[in-house]
Parts: C-alpha cells; sequence; structure tokens
C-alpha cells in the first residue's frame, strides 16, 4: 500500500497537463487503428467486388461475340428463308393460275396443302428470326 501512496505523490507531482496529452495520443491511436482496419476491410471489399466484376465481364464479352457470330448465321439464314419463301410464292402462284386455267380449285392440286402449311411456317419462322434479330440490336 506504501507503494501505491509513493506513486500517487509522484503523480499528483506531474503536471496535468503532460496526462491529457498521452490521453489525446492514446485515442488518436485508437482512431487510427479503428480506421486502417475499417480501410483493410473496404480495400478487401472492393477487391472481391473487381474481381467478380472482371470474371462476369469476360463471360459477358464471350457470351456477346458468340451472339454476334449467332446474329451473323441467322441473318444469312433469314436471307435464305426470304429467297425459299418466294420461290414458294411462285409455285404457289403458278398453281393457281394453272388450275383456275383448268377451272380446278387450287386446294385440291395434290401437295397444295402441304406446301402452303410449310409456306406459313417459313413465313412465321422469319418473323421469329426478326424479331429476335430486333432483340440483338436493341442489346
Amino acid at each position: 500500500m506504501g507503494y501505491n501512496l509513493h506513486l500517487e505523490k509522484i503523480f499528483n507531482k506531474l503536471p496535468k497537463d503532460k496526462i491529457e496529452l498521452r490521453k489525446i495520443e492514446l485515442s488518436l491511436t485508437d482512431d487510427f487503428k479503428k480506421q486502417i482496419n475499417i480501410f483493410k476491410e473496404f480495400n478487401s471489399a472492393t477487391k472481391k467486388l473487381i474481381s467478380e466484376v472482371n470474371k462476369t465481364s469476360k463471360n459477358a464479352t464471350k457470351s456477346w461475340d458468340k451472339l454476334v457470330k449467332q446474329k451473323e448465321l441467322l441473318e444469312k439464314t433469314q436471307q435464305t428463308g426470304y429467297e425459299i419463301e418466294d420461290e414458294g410464292n411462285d409455285v404457289l402462284g403458278e398453281v393457281m393460275d394453272a388450275a383456275d386455267a383448268l377451272g380446278v380449285n387450287p386446294q385440291a392440286v395434290e401437295g397444295y396443302g402441304e406446301l402452303d402449311k410449310v409456306q406459313s411456317e417459313i413465313g412465321e419462322e422469319l418473323f421469329n428470326a426478326d424479331d429476335q434479330l430486333g432483340n440483338i440490336n436493341r442489346a
């Protein structure tokens, strides 16, 4: 106990402003440590996010390149489809003209119904292709 009394007398003789300065220094040190930890956590989270964005970006680039190739192929296929559709319209027109000249219902001609059905399906697929190309162009 005497030891504590002796220390207390020594501390009482020390100027108060030095003790307060030490408290301030300790407080600032704690603030620095806290801020350093905040920065480290933020940097870690940011690095992780940037890594994920880079990975997603690379995947998106690969997907975009594939989409561009598919678009080009779809455009070529669509053009071929329009040509086939035109040829089908010509054949259907010739059948209708020939049937009309003979006074026969064109639908009674063998294969007319099937050609008409397939022709409609091609038209529908061309419409779908056009819709998809529009979606790609908007992307």
